[in-house]
């Protein structure tokens, strides 16, 4: 009787370990997914803190040289991977796309034909896709 008595006993104290671990793995997934959550959050949160620096220029009138110094500075952080948006569009007489800091020379070179003047007046529009801003789209006043 003794003896039977001491297995009941190992096994509920092997039914009551094996529980409490079930649970500690039930919570450290749940924390987990927790965490995933969160990271997931605040990663859009300082995606559309960085949209909204370039936000302000849907509707804003820049002058030329404004222009080339905003889309050289976001171009060249498109080139670091640390870019906002994909591509700047400019019309002057045509539509011509930027998305490397190379593509400055189209805009800003004597020769180029689409070559935005200091002292012209450009008009932003922002460009959305899928809820998120894609690009910024700048037209001749």
């Amino acid at each position: 009787m003794e003896n039977s008595l001491k297995a009941l006993m190992m096994a509920a104290e092997i039914i009551i370990t094996c529980i409490l671990v079930a649970l500690g793995f039930f919570a450290a997934d749940r924390a987990k997914e927790g965490a995933a959550r969160s990271i997931e959050a605040a990663s859009a949160y300082e995606r559309r803190l960085a949209e909204n620096s370039l936000t302000v220029y849907d509707g804003t009138v820049l002058s030329g040289s404004e222009l080339v110094n905003l889309m050289r500075y976001e171009l060249d952080r498109i080139k670091e991977g640390k870019g906002t948006v994909s591509f700047f569009e400019v019309t002057t007489k045509n539509v011509t796309t930027l998305q490397r800091p190379e593509d400055l020379a189209k805009v800003t070179g004597k020769n180029s034909t689409e070559s935005i003047s200091p002292y012209d007046a450009y008009i932003g529009e922002a460009v959305w896709r899928q809820g998120s801003l894609a690009g910024l789209r700048f037209t001749k006043k």
